[in-house]
């Protein structure tokens, strides 16, 4: 009996060595992609973009409903191509983001074609009582499997100027509402961009971003909680861990190579609810593969930890 408890108590030193041995080494899988390890309560490891889609970060079933009462859209479910319109100013069609993220999907597993509206300045309220603006949002193209069918766009992404959510809110918010009209009219679904934190003469520039998102938000409500793309925070992050990478241009605002890439990343994510690890630099031939896999990744990260895409 004695030899029992003997080889017992060995199973049982093993199994608490090992159990400490996993709390403190990270596997090879975590150490390539840098992610920081927590033991057993650290998730799977990033899945690639590419190949066959994967299991979202949490369970989710497409739907043909959006938001708004009675308010549905008559375009086809997961569609072999997303095609979404941007409403900004510069800080969108820096270094050609939407271009950039049309290029990277080409080979993923959910293409997007992308096609924006942004002149440098403007803010929503420019948007809404331009007629250019308005004849985009209500722009289709047919339907190759219905011919009797129009597709509009699968979102409509609204980015305000940068100052307006800090110190004009209710005016970025009313002439949010505006435009979601027109996009709700046109059978689309409405999404914000919150785009990078910029310096100020009063606020800092964490504080500048907490008070842009605060913006954001209330506009959000306001629109039936639409989708927010939190572009922004995932600045924040790469920022803070490789300062080595600079995401802003000389005038420490607007998005360098590099920023306008991290943002295409993280609108591939919200779109299609998938990694956008593996895809290619767009075209931003500025941003080595080792700088897209560390954006890549942040911008996933930041879309996991939110767990709020813009559905289609």
């Amino acid at each position: 009996m004695r030899w029992l408890h003997s080889i017992l108590f060995a199973v049982f030193v093993l199994g608490w060595i090992g159990d400490l041995m996993a709390s403190v080494i990270p596997p090879a899988s975590y150490q390539r992609f840098n992610l920081r390890w927590q033991g057993r309560t650290q998730a799977r490891p990033l899945p690639l973009a590419g190949a066959r889609p994967v299991v979202p970060v949490f369970p989710w079933a497409p739907t043909n409903a959006i938001a708004g009462p009675n308010l549905s859209t008559n375009r086809a479910l997961l569609p072999d191509t997303m095609r979404v319109l941007f409403l900004g100013n510069s800080l969108t069609s820096g270094h050609d983001m939407p271009g950039v993220l049309t290029r990277m999907s080409a080979r993923s597993k959910q293409r997007i074609a992308a096609t924006t509206r942004a002149i440098g300045g403007y803010t929503l309220q420019n948007h809404l009582v331009d007629p250019v603006t308005r004849t985009s949002i209500y722009s289709s193209v047919p339907d190759i499997l219905n011919p009797t069918n129009r597709i509009a766009w699968h979102a409509v992404i609204l980015q305000e100027q940068s100052q307006m959510p800090v110190y004009a809110w209710q005016r970025m918010a009313a002439a949010a509402q505006g435009l979601n009209t027109h996009i709700q009219a046109a059978r689309s679904q409405v999404a914000l961009f919150i785009p990078q934190s910029r310096p100020d003469q009063f606020f800092s520039q964490t504080d500048f971003l907490n008070r842009v998102e605060g913006g954001y938000q209330f506009t959000a409500r306001q629109l039936g909680n639409c989708p927010v793309v939190p572009v922004g925070r995932a600045w924040q992050i790469a920022e803070a861990r490789h300062p080595e990478i600079h995401l802003r241009d000389r005038d420490s605002y607007h998005p360098s190579p590099h920023g306008a890439y991290l943002t295409a990343c993280m609108f591939y994510a919200y779109l299609t609810w998938q990694s956008p690890l593996g895809l290619s630099n767009g075209g931003l031939h500025a941003v080595k593969e080792r700088e897209a896999v560390i954006l890549q990744r942040i911008a996933w990260e930041t879309f996991a930890a939110r767990r709020q895409g813009i559905p289609f």
